[in-house]
């Protein structure tokens, strides 16, 4: 059974034991449940392979600033659980396996990298839901940068922050030319 299969069950008994659950709604209903076991399944997985390898610490570090950091700037997808799955966990091992960053010359060039990375390409959305709304894709970036900035007050001492940071501004890079590559082609 898929596990869109086994959302739409879930969403389906949920309704027949409701009365204030409609037809329209079911739809809706199975794309959270689906949504909310892929993202703890992916989870799961990520925190035993990371636990494997003995790097439990930095990924559970890195999980929390990259998580943080793409609240309101968006990111990268994948297009199906599976590659979803692959390339997250490429994401978090370079995170966690780029050479520790030290030097504060290496630092000053990352944070600007991620910031500027931000103003150009934040937030990325999908194709099917754009923001529209000069004001809202301000707002997005200033709040993006105001995450950036608050975790560099807090975590600057985590050389895991800087590694985020590189592949942070990576991922909002390579977004953001999929989504006007997608844009272009509409």
């Amino acid at each position: 059974m898929t596990l869109h299969v086994f959302s739409e069950n879930i969403a389906k008994s949920i309704q027949t034991h409701s009365d204030r659950i409609d037809e329209s709604q079911i739809d809706q209903m199975r794309y959270a449940i689906e949504t909310l076991l892929s993202e703890c399944s992916k989870l799961i997985l990520l925190i035993l392979f990371f636990t494997y390898w003995g790097q439990l610490q930095a990924f559970l570090y890195a999980f929390v600033f990259f998580s943080i950091s793409r609240i309101f700037s968006g990111g990268l997808h994948f297009s199906t659980y599976w590659r979803c799955l692959l390339g997250t966990l490429v994401l978090y091992s370079l995170m966690i396996w780029i050479p520790p960053i030290n030097s504060l010359i290496t630092k000053t060039v990352v944070v600007g990298f991620s910031m500027i990375m931000t103003l150009i390409f934040a937030p990325i959305t999908d194709i099917k839901r754009p923001i529209t709304h000069r004001r809202k894709r301000i707002r997005s970036k200033l709040l993006t940068l105001i995450i950036i900035s608050v975790l560099l007050v807090l975590f600057h001492h985590k050389t895991i922050l800087f590694s985020t940071l590189v592949v942070f501004g990576i991922q909002l890079m390579i977004g953001g030319i999929i989504y006007e590559i997608k844009q272009k082609h509409l």
